[in-house]
């Protein structure tokens, strides 16, 4: 391990010319752009060759000279440079490959191309000529103490593997043996982990995710101070893919740096680099563009996972960015990140991610890309991708924005917008990635008057590290008080807080980040500020907003139903992740349709086949359906198992608009079989699903959860008897569902009763105690976590 000093690092003297080949309209033709991007009017052709900047987009590195297609070409993400070994040189002819393949080029011979160029076909040595032991996985896993700046690299254990998969379930069986009981989320020796799964950083469709596991520091109990443990899952662009190919699927990262500084990843030096010029001066934006131009390489720009602000000030909810493009450590792990002195990682790599068999691997993700793109669903031109402004929902906001669609690695959907303003104060102002209906719902909340002025505020809070659905309710919450006189000016330090007053936003983010005033106390969380204030959001009828554990729920059940998707699952596994699952999309009107699989709507038929694609037993198909409906909770824990075996492998499992195609087990494991070598059924894997669904569970009773912190949030209580709605008129609009009372996935009003038997078919389905919300020891047995019973017969015994 060395400590890098300096700002500046070594770099070469020959001047580096990228030349780009990119797939437009299923031609190859060159282009000077450095991404491909997306307007909201393209055309579903367009969607499927441009929303994949990382997979249709190569380039080639020569020194001061024209690419010709000789043996010094070069390609990426999931090409290694050839080196010469054993005397002989190996040659990656990615280049001249796409060059002869033709001009109208049909997604089969696109396909062919690349397994022709040496994208997957790899030579199948390291830089040292020694055969490589690992597919699929990186093979190592990178400890590092900030404290000491001692490194220590090990083998991924096959255990591991075969027992955890990868990603956050590998990252749950390591922090179970890191952490201690009790321990203090900003302690030294609190860990942090992030990491890919075994189909980061290859063509494996929407394998894009990485994944951040620590003990979250919101605190989650208004009664004892206690954290829980869990993940955070995040799309990228560089980050994951070059942790990968730097030869690490997961970094343990303990103790503090002496000074401010960054990690930075690259290949066989693990560097821990001082940043006085990044710490307290520059945000998430500027810090990523410093860094991953600082430590670009033979494979291109560094990927990057950074702080801001608000994590530097150990703000209770900050979380990191990766690449500029998607949140990592929602609620609180940017802040763990902050307590470490750490400000970024970064990763840069060179080696490549080798699969077992190349051929069979692009045989079954050609398939699965046809499937896909052949879809009724891939063929329509969703409105909902209208930027702010340009359609009925967003009929109050002017025309004032420009979207472009903007795409994770090895993405065909490309959920997120980003958004431009072209008039007003704020012209040219730009905002970085974000799911249009969060743009437009952070406006409407606040009351902001100009679009230009919710990009403006969003933007503060990206680039401060703060979670955006925290920010929105706290701002507005706040505010409501000042309204009502809860707090005065002397709270505020003189600050006048005043509905849609964007200046009174600004002034109270930046108390907010630098703790002072009323902001010390927000800056501490929701509990610490009902205690301060003695008003609580999470009972707010009016103005506030569900909080479960301390943290803000990313969907609110009165608009949405207490559904398996947007109640069950934040309050048995905790909030932190953005949940999705086959009741994303409402019902159809004739719920007995074959299928809605072409419009955003579900038929009964198509959450059957859902749960069927993730595994669902014929047992469990007849517990979770019955007569004209289902049981929710025992519809959220199948489906959950299968989520979670999505996390472990690092695909994602949110492309709802396509209808959710990596929401199916004998695909993933189709990929993972050809990508390991491990031959695996969909029936195994849905079993590592449960397994690492109980193990979560394990980590949180550990640390003093049970049941009693799943409890169902007050405003939700309240609306079973009280309706969102003021009037009838309200009611009657195209948009209401339930009548304004909480209801269920058919619309149904729920009562009280509903709501606790709903939870009691939870936990039942999983075998868990349903009192206590524990598993059983026999439950830990029967999924293969045996070692752990002792916690659990403790908890249950208390």
């Amino acid at each position: 391990m060395s400590r890098c000093t300096s700002a500046s690092m070594r770099t070469s003297t020959t001047p580096i010319r990228w030349h780009w080949i990119s797939l437009t309209r299923l031609t190859w033709q060159p282009t000077l752009v450095p991404e491909a991007t997306l307007t909201t009017q393209s055309t579903p052709t367009q969607r499927w060759t441009k929303c994949l900047p990382n997979l249709t987009t190569f380039w080639t590195r020569r020194r001061g000279a024209r690419p010709s297609g000789k043996s010094n070409a070069r390609c990426l993400p999931t090409c290694p440079p050839c080196r010469p070994v054993a005397s002989r040189r190996t040659t990656c002819r990615t280049i001249p490959t796409l060059r002869t393949s033709g001009g109208t080029t049909s997604l089969i011979r696109i396909s062919t191309a690349w397994k022709t160029s040496g994208l997957t076909n790899r030579c199948g040595r390291n830089s040292r000529g020694v055969k490589l032991e690992y597919y699929g996985y990186a093979g190592k896993i990178l400890r590092v103490d900030l404290s000491s700046g001692k490194v220590k690299k090990e083998p991924l254990s096959k255990e591991l593997t075969l027992g955890y998969l990868g990603g956050v379930g590998i990252q749950y069986r390591l922090i179970y043996d890191l952490l201690r009981p009790g321990l203090d989320p900003y302690s030294a020796d609190a860990p942090v982990i992030v990491g890919t799964g075994p189909l980061t950083g290859t063509l494996a469709p929407f394998s894009g995710k990485v994944f951040a596991t620590a003990k979250v520091p919101a605190i989650a109990s208004k009664y004892e101070k206690k954290h829980f443990v869990s993940s955070s899952v995040g799309g990228n662009k560089r980050f994951g893919t070059m942790l990968k190919n730097a030869g690490y699927d997961h970094v343990i990262i303990t103790g503090k740096a002496p000074k401010p500084s960054y990690l930075l990843v690259r290949d066989d030096d693990i560097e821990i680099c001082e940043c006085a010029d990044l710490w307290g001066k520059k945000g998430i934006f500027d810090t990523t563009r410093e860094l991953s131009e600082r430590h670009k390489g033979a494979t291109g720009p560094a990927g990057v996972w950074a702080i801001g602000k608000a994590g530097e000030n150990l703000v209770r909810h900050a979380h990191g960015v990766v690449d500029l493009h998607g949140s990592l450590g929602r609620n609180g792990i940017g802040a763990v990140l902050g307590a470490k002195n750490l400000k970024a990682v970064v990763t840069a790599g060179s080696r490549g991610t080798k699969v077992s068999d190349p051929k069979k691997f692009m045989d079954v993700a050609d398939r699965i890309w046809r499937e896909i793109t052949a879809s009724p669903r891939f063929m329509v031109e969703d409105a909902s991708w209208v930027p702010p402004g340009r359609d009925e929902l967003n009929r109050d906001l002017p025309p004032s924005g420009k979207g472009i669609r903007r795409a994770c690695m090895a993405c065909l959907e490309g959920c997120k917008t980003e958004y431009y303003v072209n008039e007003g104060r704020f012209a040219g102002e730009r905002l970085l990635v974000s799911y249009y209906r969060l743009t437009r719902f952070f406006g409407r909340t606040l009351g902001l008057k100009h679009y230009g002025e919710t990009v403006k505020l969003m933007n503060m809070v990206n680039d401060l590290g703060l979670d955006k659905q925290t920010m929105q309710y706290m701002l507005l919450f706040l505010t409501k008080l000042y309204e009502r006189g809860v707090i005065t000016r002397k709270d505020t330090g003189g600050l006048e807080l005043k509905f849609g007053d964007f200046e009174a936003y600004i002034s109270l983010l930046d108390k907010i980040v630098n703790r002072q005033d009323i902001g010390e106390a927000a800056a501490e969380g929701w509990y610490p500020l009902t205690e301060r204030l003695g008003a609580d959001v999470s009972a707010d009828f009016e103005y506030g907003w569900p909080v479960v554990k301390g943290v803000t729920v990313m969907t609110d059940a009165r608009n949405w139903g207490f559904t398996p998707t947007f109640a069950i699952a934040p309050l048995v596994t905790g909030p932190v992740k953005h949940r999705h699952g086959p009741t994303f999309w409402a019902p159809g009107k004739d719920i007995h349709r074959e299928t809605y699989i072409a419009e955003n709507r579900r038929s009964l038929n198509d959450l059957r086949r859902d749960l069927l694609r993730v595994g669902a037993t014929e047992e469990e198909m007849k517990a979770v359906f019955t007569g004209d409906g289902f049981n929710a909770g025992k519809l959220e824990k199948v489906s959950e198992d299968g989520r979670m075996v999505c996390d472990m492998l690092g695909v994602c499992d949110a492309c709802h608009n396509l209808g959710d195609p990596m929401r199916d087990l004998p695909r993933l494991a189709g990929l993972y079989a050809a990508a390991t070598g491990i031959e695996i059924t969909p029936a195994e894997l849905k079993k590592r699903g449960e397994k690492a669904c109980n193990l979560e569970r394990v980590l949180n009773v550990r640390e003093g959860f049970t049941r009693e912190d799943d409890a169902i949030p007050s405003v939700w209580l309240q609306n079973v008897e009280k309706s969102i709605y003021r009037s009838e008129a309200e009611s009657g609009h195209r948009f209401a569902r339930g009548a304004g009372y909480l209801h269920d996935y058919f619309n149904r009003r729920l009562s009280r009763n509903d709501l606790h038997k709903i939870m009691d078919d939870y936990y039942d389905q999983r075998g868990w105690d349903i009192d206590r919300g524990i598993p059983t020891p026999e439950k830990l047995l029967e999924v293969g976590l045996a070692e752990f019973s002792r916690v659990v017969e403790e908890a249950l015994n208390r």
